[in-house]
């Protein structure tokens, strides 16, 4: 992304913890904050309208009715279901949804990270900034490679990487 794309991230999303928390210094030089608020009703509208805390937005089934009568896949995928549910629902799911969104109505596009935390025993999820990652697709147009930069001191790096890591 181009150093203009990372100033206008300022403006158009929120922070990384998904409140929009405008730098005031910035935001006052704006002549129009019409794009900004437009952003934020449009990212609050797909929260509500695509993936609703109130009610079932999705449901695992097999493919093309493949075991339709099947009354114990039926009672598996419905378990597994409900489990999702519950394991977004205990999660931060909605505040990184919900930046997502801003970063995809302020830039068209945006990328999600799902890690398990095994000490807490949940699912963590990270929106990425919109200047740390790409996208690539393949001959059919569809996204098939993302690519992203991160940032580790040697501590970190060696526990992704394990302890055969050569520093240089």
């Amino acid at each position: 992304i181009r150093p203009t794309h990372t100033r206008k991230a300022q403006f158009y999303s929120g922070d990384q913890h998904g409140a929009y928390v405008p730098d005031r210094h910035v935001h006052n030089k704006l002549w129009d904050t019409t794009g900004v608020h437009a952003n934020q009703v449009l990212a609050r509208g797909q929260v509500a309208w695509l993936t609703p805390r109130e009610s079932p937005w999705f449901a695992f089934g097999s493919p093309h009715d493949l075991h339709e009568d099947n009354e114990t896949v039926k009672a598996w995928l419905n378990k597994a279901t409900e489990a999702t549910r519950i394991a977004l629902a205990n999660s931060n799911w909605d505040t990184e949804i919900h930046e997502l969104y801003l970063d995809r109505g302020g830039f068209g596009t945006s990328a999600i990270t799902c890690d398990y935390d095994r000490r807490k025993r949940e699912l963590v999820f990270r929106c990425l900034p919109v200047n740390s990652f790409v996208c690539q697709e393949g001959a059919d147009r569809i996204v098939d490679t993302v690519i992203r930069t991160r940032s580790l001191s040697a501590r970190p790096a060696g526990q992704v990487f394990g302890a055969g890591m050569t520093v240089y």
